[in-house]
């Protein structure tokens, strides 16, 4: 177990010192490695300080052990009810985000670790990782499956929250959507996402 502090290599520079302050008085007991991490990282990125402000507590025990935190969140996914997935992988994502975020900018992690606590089915312990724990998990949990016909639509039953994926077979590829990326997935919420935690 190697702490965040030991690994510090780098800070980033202030750049907003209101912001710095906002999030140097979120840790206050930090050592001053991470003190001046997270000011220097909160002061450059507003999306860093937000994830910062909502998972203070963690962070306090991940500091300790990034890799090992990063790796707690992912392997927990797949142990989750399907009725708490939802919101588990929000908050997974913003602390896979957060911890793999500062662990990048402090040069605390090699760009093969940092890329293998995001996406890298390798990972950082060889585990699955990240989406593709979300994915194994909502379709173990699945209750349909549907082909498409020859124009490529397809129907299922829904319910007021489900998420539908789309596996494509080698050569094929799924419709874009407006900004021309291919949609993988559909989420179906006509009430709306719940609030942020």
């Amino acid at each position: 177990m190697r702490t965040l502090a030991s690994q510090i290599t780098r800070c980033p520079r202030i750049f907003t010192a209101d912001q710095a302050q906002d999030a140097r008085a979120l840790f206050p007991d930090a050592p001053s490695e991470i003190a001046a991490l997270v000011a220097g990282a909160g002061s450059t990125s507003p999306y860093l300080l937000g994830l910062m402000q909502k998972e203070t507590d963690w962070c306090h025990a991940a500091f300790d052990d990034p890799a090992g935190a990063v790796q707690q969140v992912i392997d927990s996914a797949g142990a989750v009810p399907p009725d708490q997935l939802s919101s588990h992988l929000r908050q997974g994502k913003r602390r896979v985000a957060l911890m793999t975020g500062l662990a990048d900018l402090a040069g605390a992690w090699s760009l093969e670790e940092v890329t293998g606590a995001l996406i890298d089915p390798e990972g950082l312990e060889g585990e699955n990782q990240g989406v593709e724990v979300a994915v194994r998990t909502d379709l173990t949990t699945a209750s349909e499956l549907a082909e498409t016909d020859a124009q490529g639509n397809w129907k299922l039953p829904t319910s007021d929250e489900v998420i539908f994926f789309v596996l494509k077979p080698s050569g094929w590829m799924t419709r874009l959507n407006k900004h021309n990326l291919p949609r993988f997935h559909y989420i179906h919420k006509p009430k709306g996402s719940p609030p942020s935690q």
